[in-house]
């Protein structure tokens, strides 16, 4: 979990390719971008996929960085 200011933000992964996502965040807005793995020739190619909230609402409970369930959408 991070915290950015509202803003566009290139979220980044290089190994034999970069691949990428642009996210555009807005005040009080909670965006989940799922990171994998894709094979390629030498060494797996990364992704990124963005998540919609109630999707990734209980992976970010398990976390307990939260004590409550403040990922309302707003």
């Amino acid at each position: 979990m991070k915290t950015v200011d509202v803003g566009s933000y290139r979220i980044s992964a290089k190994t034999e390719v970069e691949n990428d996502i642009l996210i555009n965040t807005e005040s009080s807005g909670i965006y989940c971008i799922q990171h994998y793995i894709t094979p390629g020739f030498f060494v797996g190619h990364p992704q990124f996929e963005s998540q919609d909230l109630a999707k990734c609402r209980p992976e970010i409970l398990k976390t307990k960085l939260s004590t409550s369930d403040n990922t309302e959408e707003k």
